[in-house]
């Protein structure tokens, strides 16, 4: 007789691949060996490649199905033949990477930046548009794991220039007599937006008030009056 521990392991052992899966997942194993080999170095999901990005994502998703046990022991045995395949950094706390975040904000006077060439810069700042924003939306994350970052202004959400429509439409008609045109999505991509936004608006927006003036003052660019 079977014993229930012995039963409950084989019940949660990953079910054998069928051979077109093995054949697929063999197909792109033997990719990312040729990639590691060439590179020195796994795939970055962040890469701008697009074979260097398709080899990282699959490697996520092997490095999950290892965790939550669904990987297969065959699979596991040929991923550990890679350098760093089923290896992941330690996991970070959000406290923790609030106080990164913090640390960063004291040393350079500014917020990291997604595009930043440095490395650990743009880890900080990738928490920060991709987890911590998110996060606080959702309720995720709490008060107390973002506290050190709270108070530093567009950290909890973006930091942006709220202007009222009156402005502009202030603004516009300053660009129209500096520059006898309408604004284009090149020189003047905020102006020009809020302009769509005014000749696209539903009845009952705030923009339609603005909606004659506007089409006057475009109007009188095309006559040559301005």
């Amino acid at each position: 007789m079977t014993a229930p521990t012995e039963e409950k392991a084989a019940a949660k052992a990953p079910a054998a691949p069928t051979p077109r899966h093995r054949r697929i997942w063999s197909a792109v194993f033997a990719d990312l060996s040729a990639w590691v080999e060439t590179h020195g170095d796994v795939p970055k999901r962040r890469s701008k490649d697009a074979e260097e990005y398709r080899l990282a994502n699959w490697l996520n998703v092997q490095r999950s199905n290892h965790r939550s046990g669904k990987l297969h022991q065959d699979y596991i045995d040929q991923l550990e033949t890679v350098p760093g395949a089923l290896e992941t950094r330690p996991t970070r706390t959000h406290r923790e990477w609030a106080e990164a975040v913090a640390d960063f904000h004291r040393t350079h006077g500014r917020l990291p930046g997604t595009g930043a060439d440095d490395k650990a810069e743009r880890s900080l700042g990738h928490y920060l548009a991709d987890r911590l924003r998110p996060g606080i939306r959702s309720g995720a994350i709490k008060d107390e794991d973002f506290a050190p970052i709270a108070a530093i202004a567009g950290t909890v959400a973006p930091a942006r220039e709220r202007k009222s429509s009156e402005t502009y439409f202030r603004e516009l008609k300053e660009y129209t007599a500096a520059n006898g045109r309408m604004p284009g999505w090149q020189d003047a991509r905020p102006l020009a937006r809020w302009v769509r936004r005014v000749m696209t608006a539903d009845s009952e927006t705030t923009y339609v008030k603005y909606r004659d003036e506007v089409t006057a003052l475009a109007a009188g660019m095309n006559s040559g009056d301005a």
